[in-house]
């Protein structure tokens, strides 16, 4: 699992140019995948919420 959850988040960084931002709290592994998928399937990066994404 944690060979595809790294390689799914380098092909997100790939092809947007931006890290995926995760968000542990919020979020299962299980979901993270999901989501990256379906980016990287419709070709649309994620949709950022308002301000939860921090980056420190």
């Amino acid at each position: 699992m944690a060979d595809e959850y790294i390689n799914l988040l380098m092909q997100y960084q790939d092809k947007f140019g931006e890290p995926y931002l995760l968000n542990p709290e919020y979020q299962t592994d299980e979901e993270v995948i999901a989501g990256i998928k379906q980016c990287l399937e419709t070709g649309k990066p994620r949709q950022k919420d308002s301000g939860s994404d921090t980056i420190i």
